[in-house]
């Protein structure tokens, strides 16, 4: 504006009366400024980031259109749509506060009760994994799983609940997955507990009935039986094949055969490297049908052999599941049962004596 167009607006103000002033808008501003601040303390920008952005947005145009109307004659500044917008920075200002203390206890309590279920999880599933076999390719899913458990617990310590929770959904599947999968499969095995049953009370009968030795393994239990006249004489802990859970199907597969055997040979001395040892007929014909029809399917390679030298035999202890499909003993064990033991013996094998409970994820 020119001096002399100043002068005409000088002069027509004196003639029509003086414009009314607007004051600046300070105390709207200030209040906006605080709530959005406040909203910021809480985090609003991660755990409500939608109102927070809007609430930025109008604290910015006020703040624009403040400098606008300063730029202009003080009698022809209007400050109304600034005192406008900077009133809506401060509302949206305080929903976005009130909104992220809200999602953030929120978050809080699921992820803690979520970080908690899961650990239970997999403290259960860890605790399984020492009884029975679990295959490498679940072992290592569950492993990761397990890690962004922590990382999860880890954030949820920090108070950065967004990625505790986010963490925790990622692992939650794979926890699951693996504890479903590892359920399913001994499911799945001890579906055969009725006929491996029928197979120990058919062994104990003949015991009683021939008054003689007989012998049941029970791989899930760990225990080799002694039976004498039909009744329990002696119970031994066993060591097995590390990948016990199934019948024997190929050489090398580290399984531990089940089936009713007898024992076809005894050895001592230079006959074993393994203290003592009575092999069983493993493969018998049941076996060998086992095998071809498996192969037959396609489930083998054409390569693939049945094995067999399937002993109990000593030098177990370990502590481990460690033989190539042998059950080991303890030699002082093995002391006993080789002295009670003849060619001929027989020798049932079965997965378990028990059955799967409903209760719960207690699979025994």
């Amino acid at each position: 504006m020119t001096a002399a167009a100043a002068l005409v607006v000088v002069l027509t103000s004196l003639i029509v009366g003086i414009p009314s002033y607007e004051p600046a808008p300070s105390q709207p501003f200030q209040e906006a400024w605080l709530a959005v601040s406040e909203a910021r303390r809480h985090e609003a920008a991660s755990y409500a980031p939608e109102v927070f952005r809007q609430a930025e947005t109008y604290l910015e145009q006020a703040r624009t259109a403040w400098h606008t109307e300063n730029r202009k004659w003080f009698w022809n500044r209007d400050f109304r749509a600034t005192a406008q917008l900077a009133e809506n920075a401060k509302l949206c200002g305080r929903i976005a506060g009130r909104l992220a203390v809200a999602r953030r206890d929120s978050l809080e309590l699921l992820t803690t009760f979520g970080i908690a279920r899961l650990q239970q999880t997999v403290e259960e599933f860890r605790e399984q994994s020492r009884r029975i076999p679990v295959n490498k390719a679940l072992w290592q899913k569950f492993v990761a799983s397990e890690l962004m458990v922590l990382e999860s617990q880890f954030a949820h310590w920090r108070q950065d609940y967004l990625t505790a929770k986010a963490k925790l959904q990622a692992a939650e599947p794979l926890v699951n997955g693996a504890w479903s999968t590892t359920k399913a499969t001994l499911e799945s095995y001890l579906r055969q507990v009725p006929e491996w049953k029928r197979w120990v009370a058919e062994t104990i009968a003949w015991s009683a009935a021939s008054d003689s030795v007989a012998l049941v393994v029970d791989k899930m239990a760990h225990k080799c039986y002694l039976y004498q006249g039909g009744q329990l004489r002696a119970e031994y802990p066993v060591e097995l094949g590390p990948r016990w859970l199934g019948h024997k199907r190929q050489r090398g597969d580290n399984a531990t055969p089940e089936g009713r055997y007898r024992i076809l040979k005894k050895k001592a001395n230079r006959d074993t490297i393994y203290y003592k040892a009575l092999q069983i007929d493993y493969p018998n014909g049941e076996d060998q049908q086992k095998f071809l029809e498996a192969r037959k399917r396609g489930e083998l390679s054409r390569y693939a052999t049945i094995g067999g030298l399937i002993e109990i035999h000593g030098h177990g202890g370990k502590g481990a599941n460690w033989t190539a499909g042998c059950v080991a003993l303890e030699n002082a064990y093995m002391d006993e049962l080789y002295d009670r033991a003849d060619i001929g013996t027989p020798v049932t094998i079965v997965g378990s004596l028990k059955g799967l409970p409903t209760n719960g994820n207690t699979l025994h």
